[in-house]
């Protein structure tokens, strides 16, 4: 290794640089070998107009720009071990006109200010397993954001952190020493949440890691983002791409919502923050899901509350009745199936989101050839019952006599970042590992036709302000009038419900609130929880999924019950955009409440 004085050696930034110059030097080629056959040679040829390359390094990017599309090139890049490379590449590929060498990283933006002003100027910003070096980045993506003009993009492809927690956990080993030998490369980074977190984007095409990569340390990402137009402020444009990694199939369920007759109302800051004046209670309808597949096969997601909840383990009833303000159950789902000639017989799995007394029901009033279908680490910390183990939360009669299947997902599946499983094999329902709220906390997307889902969410969240409104989907300027507001039936500016938002200047492209961390929350942990929130938010922008949380108060209001009808038709009836907004009905007006007495249990 050479470097230009003896008291260099003592800068670790310059022997690191000059570390990573000679190790590129000579594995540099082998991985430009290997990117042709990956997604860069296509994402580096969309670039236009002016274009921001990070991090060029040797300029292994440099032959897959279209000359026509780019009109100027500026290259980041701050290791001046690479620069000799990257100027005979410049001229190797008829690029000198175009191209202009910049000295420093995104870190040091503000010295581009040499080649002038770019802020608002720039069409295109492209980084091909870059974003993994830069020190701190959140702050830096920002700042970057800021060179975009209106209607430009961001194009990334990088290596993240894997979902699967065993391969995470070797990352995080070789984190302990990589970034010194290889350029402060970070294998744990979770690019995609940084980069949602730094602007409004009106365009999002991503794809996630393959299903091979999500065992190694290097799984892939690419997306484009776009950012908002300014002419397009009131319009939401989103093309989410989760429903693009899903594997296609044509078998679809028959799926039902049940009202479980299960009503709530609890301290807001128990579940959601910030609390909002005059919105300081939550009050919680609870839904369940009767799934026909054509095979013959039920399934219910979820049961609700069972009627007699003074016979719940001694444990749960004493938290009903110092964590919840009021709840009444009328009915369990078993007598609501009953009433309307449904064999329980026939159902032969009842999927459990999470452990909590309003989903777990009364499995013990269905055959004991029903099985339970539940999340990871759910057998561990709930079996066996009380009174086996007066300590415990559930009953021993709910697993008495009965299969119990606890799902283990393999890095085999991703859908939408949420590690996935296809419970029956024939792509007709994934079960998704949503993380937070509870132990074993799970969701299913069920196919309601060939191209279109819901979502049943369970608590990954329990109100619609936890993913509304978000830059992809923005509240509109107006509330329209086929959305069923109590206090404004033919419609309304959406400025009497911004202006009680936590974040007016945001407020309609930023979520109401948050999951809660208040020491009284019921979520075990918030922050994983959050993340699974951020991630669902996609899902909610994807105009063929429909997101359905069991407390969801828009539900009610919108769709057809059990037994009346079914939710396969969403999509063509509009009822998506009809929930969507339903849960501005519980957030005051004017500084009152809207609700009056309609939950008075």
């Amino acid at each position: 290794m050479v470097t230009a004085h003896p008291r260099d050696l003592l800068d670790i930034k310059k022997v690191r640089d000059a570390t990573f110059a000679q190790f590129w030097a000579r594995v540099g080629p082998m991985f430009e070998e290997g990117d042709k056959d990956t997604a860069v040679p296509h994402l580096v040829s969309q670039a236009t107009g002016v274009v921001v390359e990070l991090g060029p390094g040797t300029g292994a990017q440099l032959p897959y720009f279209d000359k026509t599309k780019v009109t100027k090139i500026y290259g980041l890049e701050p290791n001046a071990g690479l620069h000799v490379q990257l100027r005979d590449r410049v001229k190797t590929c008829g690029l000198a006109e175009l191209y202009q060498l910049v000295p420093h990283g995104i870190e040091d933006i503000d010295k581009l200010e040499k080649v002038g002003d770019l802020t608002g100027t720039v069409d295109t910003i492209i980084s091909v397993q870059v974003l993994c070096s830069i020190p701190q980045l959140d702050a830096n993506l920002r700042r970057l954001y800021t060179l975009l003009k209106p209607g430009g993009q961001l194009i990334v492809y990088e290596h993240v952190k894997n979902q699967d927690p065993v391969t995470y956990l070797v990352q995080r080993l070789y984190s302990v020493i990589w970034p010194f030998f290889v350029g402060n490369c970070h294998l744990t980074c979770d690019t995609f949440r940084s980069i949602m977190k730094i602007g409004d984007w009106s365009r999002i095409d991503m794809i996630l890691p393959k299903p091979e990569e999500t065992s190694t340390l290097f799984p892939r990402i690419h997306v484009i983002h776009s950012p908002f137009l300014q002419n397009c402020e009131n319009k939401v444009m989103s093309e989410s791409s989760v429903t693009r990694s899903i594997p296609q199939s044509d078998v679809c369920f028959e799926v039902s919502i049940i009202d479980t007759t299960t009503n709530i109302v609890c301290h807001a800051p128990s579940l959601i923050q910030p609390t909002i004046k005059n919105h300081e209670y939550l009050h919680l309808p609870t839904y369940a899901f009767l799934l026909k597949h054509p095979s013959g096969r039920n399934l219910l997601f979820d049961l609700g509350g069972r009627k007699d909840w003074r016979n719940l383990a001694p444990g749960t009833v004493n938290a009903l009745e110092t964590r919840v303000t009021n709840f009444d159950i009328t009915s369990n789902v078993s007598d609501i199936l009953n009433s309307s000639n449904v064999d329980l017989a026939s159902v032969t799995s009842i999927i459990l989101s999470h452990w909590h007394w309003d989903h777990v029901g009364d499995p013990s009033t269905f055959p004991k050839t029903t099985s339970l279908i539940v999340g990871p680490g759910f057998r561990k910390s709930f079996m066996p019952g009380y009174p086996s183990i007066t300590s415990a939360s559930l009953l021993d009669t709910d697993f008495e006599g009965r299969e119990v299947e606890e799902i283990k997902f393999i890095p085999s599946l991703n859908i939408g970042g949420f590690a996935a499983h296809d419970l029956l094999g024939d792509g007709s329902i994934f079960i998704l590992d949503t993380a937070g709220h509870t132990v074993g906390h799970i969701s299913a997307l069920v196919r309601t036709t060939a191209n279109t889902f819901v979502f049943l969410g369970g608590d990954i969240c329990h109100n619609g302000g936890v993913i509304r409104p978000t830059p992809l989907v923005q509240m509109p300027d107006t509330i329209p009038g086929d959305i069923p507001l109590l206090a404004y039936p033919n419609g309304c500016p959406c400025s009497i419900f911004t202006a009680c938002h936590p974040d007016p200047d945001e407020a309609r492209k930023k979520p109401y609130f948050e999951v809660s961390r208040d020491n009284a929350s019921w979520y075990e942990d918030p922050e994983v929880a959050h993340d699974s929130v951020t991630k669902l938010q996609a899902f909610d922008a994807d105009e063929n999924v429909l997101v359905a949380i069991a407390h969801d108060e828009g539900i009610g209001r919108v769709c057809d019950m059990f037994p009346k009808g079914t939710v396969n038709d969403w999509q063509s009836k509009g009822w998506k955009q009809r929930i969507r907004w339903g849960f501005l009905n519980a957030l005051p007006v004017e500084g009152h409440t809207v609700r009056g007495k309609i939950w008075a249990l």
